[in-house]
């Protein structure tokens, strides 16, 4: 559902019981998607619901008048053998319709995001090339996570990390900075805010802010967090796009051959760099309790959590301020 809504779905129709829309309707309709469920009841189990998602697709194009509808399906409608193409044929609504036959969680994320993809594609909605480059870029991020992400260890244990006040007032006591935002999609509108205050002090900036790749909120959302950079008076070294995260190793080791700088920051996912690799102080700033303990162990000077990161910026069309942010403001007079 969230790869629909980076392809700027307008409705999304959840073909399922009501239970199977609640937290998701939250979320998404946070991120300006109207979503909407069939709600099947035992009933329907029994006889099948495809008419209620005839009627679902029909109410939204009456009401909501969309253009482009994305339809997915639940563990009920796999069951029950719900076939959902066949309702959209029935509804014959004018809005391009992205069905997704993906019914349960037993697998890797990873299978929902590019049937949703292929799915995009043969509506026409993105090119298949973007297919194929989504699925190495997943491939790089799942690679990431099992050498030093969440899936390095058996077990993790929650760490809240350093306090970003005492961490603020270590970065800045160095004399070049090297602010790197290297953060996943939309949690890039929180993670460039401490990013941005260093750009701001006058030290060297580098963003995965490309907008010239990618789904189109992806894209975006990058133009959008650049023009704030920029009006800003920063201007940042391009290191890739926001869904590029996990393959930006080596054009940040290319800045920082350049750079030199006493001390790193890298925040969103920082440990896409290593930081046994460079000769400085350096502070990674995450989302996670767990990924703050794997990057203590994987040798940051420095980390601090940025809670609930995802939540925070859902909606949002603009920067969000920091803790690291914040205590660099104070410190900075930012």
């Amino acid at each position: 559902m969230y790869t629909l809504r980076d392809v700027l779905v307008d409705v999304l129709i959840l073909h399922g019981p009501r239970g199977c829309c609640f937290r998701t309707a939250r979320l998404l309709e946070k991120d300006g998607v109207r979503v909407l469920v069939t709600g099947m009841t035992e009933e329907d189990f029994i006889f099948g619901a495809t008419e209620r998602l005839v009627e679902a697709l029909r109410y939204v194009e009456e009401n909501l008048n969309p253009d482009l509808v994305g339809v997915v399906g639940t563990c009920v409608a796999s069951i029950i053998g719900e076939d959902m193409e066949t309702a959209v044929e029935t509804a014959d609504i004018d809005a391009t319709v992205v069905t997704v036959e993906v019914h349960n969680g037993m697998g890797p994320n990873t299978e929902g995001v590019i049937k949703a993809l292929e799915a995009a594609a043969e509506a026409g909605v993105i090119p298949e090339e973007e297919v194929d480059r989504q699925r190495r870029l997943m491939k790089a991020a799942a690679e990431l996570e099992r050498k030093r992400g969440m899936a390095s260890r058996r077990y993790l244990e929650p760490w809240e990390g350093h306090d970003p006040y005492d961490v603020a007032e270590e970065l800045t006591g160095h004399d070049t900075i090297l602010a790197v935002l290297n953060a996943k999609k939309e949690t890039a509108y929180l993670f460039a805010d401490p990013v941005l205050e260093l750009g701001k002090a006058g030290h060297p900036v580098a963003a995965n802010l490309s907008s010239n790749s990618g789904l189109p909120k992806v894209r975006r959302d990058a133009e959008t967090i650049r023009r704030e950079f920029e009006k800003a008076g920063v201007t940042p070294e391009i290191i890739g796009a926001l869904d590029e995260y996990a393959i930006t190793e080596e054009r940040i080791l290319e800045v920082i051959e350049r750079v030199e700088p006493d001390a790193i920051l890298v925040s969103g996912i920082p440990h896409a760099l290593d930081p046994g690799r460079v000769d400085a102080f350096t502070v990674a700033v995450t989302d996670g309790l767990r990924e703050a303990s794997a990057l203590k162990e994987l040798g940051y000077d420095r980390v601090v959590v940025e809670e609930e990161a995802h939540a925070r910026v859902l909606g949002k069309r603009h920067l969000v301020p920091s803790r690291l942010g914040d205590a660099l403001r104070a410190i900075l007079g930012g």
